[in-house]
């Protein structure tokens, strides 16, 4: 059984000459074998992509870099992305619930308190 030389991996694993369309007589065990290496280099990707990504994200938060969206009671800076803001109208109903919660009263008590001053929540 002689291969046919290939330049690159144009057809690489998908049992086809280079030069042409006609399917090489490689046999069962050839096609196993290039779908194992096709199979681990597809499941090696999003490894390597999820390792990249954690450690993007590791080197911004040891810049002091926010990741994500600012918390209820913040806004993002319009001058500048990276920084937030106070948002004041918020900060007022956090500040009521760090109040509530240092003076004893746990969570049921204050979502009722909450609920009861009509206070709407952050998605509404």
């Amino acid at each position: 059984m002689r291969l046919p030389f290939s330049k690159g991996n144009e057809h690489w694993g998908d049992n086809r000459s280079c030069r042409g369309n006609a399917p090489l007589p490689l046999g069962e065990s050839t096609d196993i074998f290039a779908r194992s290496i096709r199979e681990s280099v597809i499941v090696g990707y999003p490894k390597t992509t999820s390792k990249k990504v954690r450690q993007v994200k590791r080197s911004k938060a040891m810049n002091g870099e926010h990741l994500g969206a600012p918390p209820f009671g913040y806004r993002k800076n319009p001058d500048d992305p990276k920084r937030w803001l106070i948002d004041e109208e918020a900060a007022t109903i956090v500040r009521r619930i760090f109040k509530m919660a240092m003076d004893g009263c746990g969570c049921s008590a204050i979502a009722t308190a909450l609920w009861e001053g009509k206070v709407l929540t952050p998605s509404a």
